[in-house]
């Protein structure tokens, strides 16, 4: 089995009062861990994605399922334990003058907690190159 990979470049979710967008990417590899990436996009004025976050995780999870890219089998625990969410806002979105990422952990149910973290540590705890941070200033760019 080969490492399956997606871009969804204007993924939507429910947001506060209206539909938001962010960028997400979903990988699945062949030890049946799943990767995230959730990037808040660049001139974005509606819902940001920590707000929603576990609404944006739970329809990403969804379209994987309905994919047939997820084991459907598996529970929500399960998929939350071998899943790593990474949000991330790029330089210029953020409260910071800089691209800031956060690994999600989700096992506590509704109270998802946030642990951030350099790039560096980011693709460590993730088993990724650092290639799959990568995202066009074009994917990134919010645009109506």
């Amino acid at each position: 089995m080969t490492v399956f990979q997606k871009d969804i470049r204007r993924f939507q979710f429910p947001g506060f009062g209206e539909t938001g967008t962010c960028f997400l990417r979903a990988r699945v590899n062949p030890d049946g861990t799943y990767i995230f990436l959730c990037s808040q996009l660049k001139n974005y004025t509606s819902t940001p994605i920590t707000s929603v976050v576990e609404e944006i995780f739970m329809k990403a999870v969804r379209e994987l399922r309905y994919a047939g890219l997820l084991n459907r089998e598996l529970s929500l625990s399960d998929i939350v334990a071998c899943s790593r969410w990474v949000e991330h806002y790029p330089k210029g979105t953020g409260r910071y003058g800089e691209d800031t990422y956060a690994l999600v952990d989700f096992a506590s149910g509704a109270n998802p907690a946030w642990d951030y973290v350099s790039l560096e540590r980011a693709i460590m705890e993730c088993g990724v190159e650092e290639d799959f941070f990568f995202i066009s200033p074009e994917d990134l760019h919010f645009d109506q």
